[in-house]
């Protein structure tokens, strides 16, 4: 892999899944542990300076396994004089984000049969490695691209609302321990 400074490593979370490391996503990360701890967030914001600092400028991989990545968090607390913080870190996943015009680009002439079948393969390999939060977006431009229309009209409204309820199906058929994750589609 090319080392490319300033940029922030994907987050590795098995079988080919790659993740964006976002800094919202860090920063809630910090902030929570630091409620847990009964720390004041502003060192989580300090630490978080710090991490970003490294990650852009000076950790040489274009991936990071996510079990490393909070344990070189907790590490880095500790570090600082925040183990307490490092205690209440909790390991979870960055958010698997899912683009929902992408898919229909990707189905080709299948359109909404092959639509469907790969928002399924995407959404259970996401539920597969632990995400807490899967992210859909573009839901109004992927509508339209799947209805085939410029305009929102009734049929658009029909194919949202059959988008919604396959994701509510999906999260359903998830195993029991699962029902942490929260699908937000927008």
């Amino acid at each position: 892999m090319v080392f490319r400074p300033d940029i922030l490593p994907f987050v590795h979370l098995g079988a080919g899944t790659l993740v964006l490391l976002r800094p919202d996503w860090l920063r809630e990360t910090l902030r929570d542990a630091a409620r847990g701890a009964h720390v004041p967030e502003c060192f989580a914001d300090d630490v978080l300076s710090g991490i970003l600092s490294y990650l852009k400028n000076h950790y040489q991989e274009a991936t990071i396994e996510c079990g490393e990545l909070i344990a070189r968090i907790r590490r880095a607390l500790t570090d600082v004089g925040l183990g307490i913080m490092a205690n209440h870190v909790e390991h979870r996943s960055p958010p698997v984000r899912i683009n929902l015009p992408e898919l229909v680009s990707q189905a080709g002439g299948s359109f909404e049969l092959g639509f469907f079948q790969l928002l399924q393969e995407r959404f259970r390999s996401a539920s597969r490695h632990g995400v807490g939060e899967v992210v859909c977006t573009g839901l109004r431009p992927c509508v339209l691209q799947l209805a085939g229309r410029e305009r929102w009209g009734q049929p658009c409204e029909l194919l949202e609302h059959e988008i919604a309820e396959f994701l509510l199906a999906e999260v359903q058929l998830l195993p029991r321990g699962a029902d942490r994750l929260t699908v937000t589609i927008h």
